[in-house]
């Protein structure tokens, strides 16, 4: 049975912030600063023309869906922004879904609004379904200025894609793989489950080596996490083929690891392996971002918001020129803190200038016991600019955020997916 980490968000916040009360967020516009400084832009396209029984993020069928009315109120929705977004430095621009590519017009309307009103740079990269991902479509996505494209394959074995039910089979992955490194992108990040019902190890390693052999620019490889809201709890109480243990997941990451030393890649998060002279394809992980779409979340200042996930209330919204924010919660200097060690920590890597650039602080100054600890317990090793979390470290902080997954986003994400504007939500 796997290590349980559900409520341990209180902790954390008890350790780091001092303080075990639970997070509140409630309807209410922030107050927001005339400049973001340094931030990234993420937008949201939550059409699919399938959804998968995995999925926690927002989506909706594309059939029948208003995509013209949707792409008008994101142009809105920035509109909004424009001040703030033209008195700050925007470093990238993700945008996930969904399927950005089930509406690929309205799609290249919107990359052409942002980067036609604002200097975006260096990142622009787009989620992309492996059904998606023709060569004509991918040309397109180039010539648009995407430099970074990630490929949902999750695997490439015909078993575990109809367990997980995905519309494709083995060799459209491959085909899909193939497609997106004769692009030219500067990088291609390919996405995997691993932990999927039934897999093996050798599974797994046919499916990283393959995507390692291909050249890609980074492996991205999530373990199943069964979110309370969607459908995927309910397939696997009726199968009978049972997800592999924590310790199992284990030596897959060991797996994975060290095919990433054999092909030349490091690890760069705890999820993540680049290629060494690749860009990082990092979406949101970042201390500064501002999201656009239904159900996209923004995290700068002292705010968290996240926008409503029903897509007509969305757009209804931001027609009346209203911010479409359905939940917020202010963050103090030590709720920042947190956020920021939580994210350096998926990160493997907590950089000691960093921290004092960003807080003004000393990292070890504030946190001696703590690093002593964890040093103690071999979970960091301290080097001459940072900390790194060891082996032992990686592993802990994938069952961590896993809870932290389960523990937060079930409670977030499902909320706002059941109800369009919530009054309030206590998390904790």
């Amino acid at each position: 049975m796997k290590p349980s980490f559900l409520r341990m968000r209180r902790l954390y916040r008890l350790l780091i912030a001092g303080k075990y009360q639970p997070y509140v967020f409630e309807e209410t516009t922030p107050d927001l600063p005339n400049s973001l400084g340094d931030i990234g832009l993420y937008l949201h396209i939550p059409f699919c023309k399938q959804i998968c029984p995995f999925c926690p993020y927002n989506k909706v069928l594309l059939y029948g869906q208003d995509v013209d009315a949707y792409a008008e109120a994101v142009k809105k929705e920035v509109e909004m922004h424009r001040e703030r977004l033209e008195a700050s430095t925007i470093t990238s621009l993700y945008i996930g879904g969904g399927t950005p590519l089930a509406s690929p017009r309205q799609l290249l309307d919107l990359i052409a609004f942002l980067t036609c009103s604002f200097q975006i740079g260096p990142e622009i990269g787009v989620e992309v379904h492996p059904s998606d991902a023709s060569v004509e479509n991918l040309s397109t996505l180039r010539r648009s200025g995407v430099n970074l494209l990630s490929l949902g394959v999750q695997s490439f074995q015909d078993d575990l894609l109809q367990r997980i039910s995905r519309p494709y089979d083995a060799e459209n992955a491959k085909e899909a793989l193939a497609n997106a490194m004769s692009a030219d992108f500067d990088s291609v990040d390919v996405d995997l489950m691993f932990g999927l019902p039934g897999e093996t190890d050798d599974q797994l390693e046919h499916d990283v080596e393959y995507a390692f052999k291909a050249g890609i620019g980074q492996l991205s490889a999530y373990p199943l996490i069964v979110f309370s809201f969607t459908r995927m709890a309910e397939i696997l109480a009726r199968s009978s083929t049972p997800k592999p243990s924590w310790w199992q997941e284990r030596k897959m990451l060991q797996i994975i690891e060290e095919l990433s030393k054999t092909y030349g890649y490091e690890r760069t998060s705890i999820w993540t392996w680049t290629k060494k002279e690749k860009a990082q394809y990092t979406s949101v992980t970042r201390q500064n971002f501002v999201g656009f779409g239904a159900g996209a979340a923004s995290r700068f200042s002292n705010v968290f918001y996240s926008n409503t996930c029903s897509v007509s209330e969305y757009v209804k919204a931001v027609d009346t020129g209203k911010l479409p924010i359905a939940l917020c919660t202010s963050l103090d200097e030590k709720d920042q803190i947190a956020w920021w060690l939580f994210w350096a920590a998926y990160r493997m890597s907590i950089g000691k200038q960093e921290f004092k650039s960003v807080f003004n602080r000393e990292l070890k100054g504030e946190f001696r016991l703590y690093l002593k600890t964890l040093q103690y317990l071999g979970i960091l090793k301290e080097e001459d600019t940072e900390y790194r979390l060891t082996d032992n470290g990686g592993f802990l902080f994938h069952l961590v955020e896993q809870g932290y997954s389960l523990d937060f986003l079930d409670g977030m994400w499902g909320t706002l997916s059941s109800e369009a504007w919530p009054k309030r939500l206590v998390l904790g």
